[in-house]
């Protein structure tokens, strides 16, 4: 996960990684997400420290509950990892048998400690968050009009900018390690967002903007060089786990399911995804 990925943010900036990635595997340009809300009182801050696309990520379902499973759940007697630079999300890291929530890290360093991981471990699943562009991306909405970049996240020296861009040579450190340990191609990768971000910075509940982010889906079994029309963010963790021989975590009327589509040995033309996700946010909004 790199944090705020504007959909079109890797066709304007120097992301050649990414790039790349999404022409070898399959490419999704607008992932729908749910509404980023982030409440801090009332019920929701009982249960859960995070915006409301990242446990949607974990647990597959709109119908969020303290007694839901998450992906890592499924793995009890396995090797399972997150690695983030950030506390926001300690309430969707519990039971992996390695967590590593540390503020002071950068992307660089999350980065390492997961290659590190890798190194002495072998997860079955692994939550890689690299948080740099979303804080830079809200600290673009917040200074003062003096900045060339105030309420633009495309403007002259934006941090937003410099912070995407190097977390692409981030995922390339990444991607590189795997292939030269021959890991790669025994795994499946999946580069996305947590939510998109605002022309002006951060991820208000309203903007549009705010609930589209591109994802990649690339490795053993996808298919190379196609792209989907759509993708929403309720199907991340059945298709997880359905990758990794696992039924969903969750089972309700507001859960995911499997888009096989990702597969190289699917046909693809009879996706029509019902988009669910877009309208809940349009009716959110509206």
């Amino acid at each position: 996960i790199i944090d705020g990925i504007k959909s079109e943010a890797p066709s304007r900036l120097k992301m050649p990684v990414f790039n790349e990635l999404a022409k070898q595997g399959t490419y999704v340009p607008e992932q729908y997400v749910l509404i980023p809300n982030h409440p801090t009182v009332g019920a929701w801050r009982e249960f859960s420290t995070c915006s409301f696309p990242n446990p949607l990520i974990q647990q597959g379902t709109v119908f969020f509950s303290p007694k839901n499973k998450m992906i890592q759940d499924l793995f009890p007697k396995q090797q399972t990892a997150t690695v983030v630079n950030a506390i926001d999300y300690r309430s969707i890291s519990k039971n992996y048998s390695t967590a590593i929530q540390d503020v002071t890290m950068t992307d660089e360093d999350v980065v390492n400690s997961s290659i590190s991981i890798l190194q002495s471990q072998s997860p079955v699943f692994m939550r890689i968050h690299l948080q740099a562009p979303g804080t830079r991306g809200y600290e673009i909405s917040q200074v003062p009009e003096d900045k060339p970049y105030c309420r633009n996240i495309y403007g002259e020296g934006s941090p937003y900018v410099a912070a995407l861009e190097n977390a692409d040579r981030c995922l390339g450190k990444f991607v590189n390690f795997m292939k030269k340990k021959k890991m790669f191609d025994n795994t499946v990768l999946i580069v996305t967002a947590d939510h998109g971000e605002n022309f002006g910075g951060w991820h208000s509940l309203f903007d549009p903007e705010a609930w589209r982010t591109p994802i990649i889906f690339i490795g053993a079994g996808i298919a190379s060089g196609r792209q989907l029309p759509y993708f929403e963010q309720t199907d991340l963790a059945p298709t997880i786990a359905g990758l990794l021989g696992k039924d969903g975590p969750n089972h309700d009327g507001g859960s995911g399911v499997f888009v096989k589509a990702i597969l190289k040995d699917v046909d693809a033309s009879t996706y029509h995804p019902a988009k669910y996700l877009k309208r809940l946010d349009e009716q959110i909004s509206e």
